[in-house]
């Protein structure tokens, strides 16, 4: 947006074009000396690396990995109810004020519980049984 302050990290090129100009640079030294294969290897490693520390927050963040609330999801991942499951809505508020969500699917027959933190990306929807 237009509005948006500018990222602080400056980035010249794009991800993907670093790593082929560091490409192109081994390879030229590959070809002239006979070292150049060592120097080539390592001028990759280094190019990759770069792409991937640059890269590295979408790699592991998809925060637009579908719907934002389960009541946007497609049928069948909207709430356990649609399956057929036994639930209860659970809401707790975190340290910094932040109201999570949460589902509860008692069972009975089990021995302990486990709490299932889904990620970044989706909602709870998205993990039903």
């Amino acid at each position: 947006s237009p509005l948006s302050p500018p990222s602080s990290r400056a980035t010249f090129l794009p991800p993907w074009a670093l790593a082929v100009l560091v490409g192109l640079v081994a390879f030229a030294f590959a070809s002239f000396e006979p070292i150049g294969a060592v120097i080539c290897v390592g001028l990759i490693a280094v190019g990759l690396q770069l792409y991937v520390w640059m890269t590295q927050r979408s790699l592991l963040y998809l925060p637009d990995a579908g719907s934002r609330r389960p009541s946007e999801n497609p049928p069948g991942l909207r709430s356990p109810e649609e399956r057929d499951l036994p639930f209860r809505e659970v809401y707790i508020r975190a340290a910094d004020r932040v109201k999570i969500q949460m589902w509860w699917l008692p069972n009975p027959e089990a021995v302990c519980s486990v709490i299932y933190f889904h990620g970044g990306a989706g909602n709870i929807g998205h993990n039903l049984p």
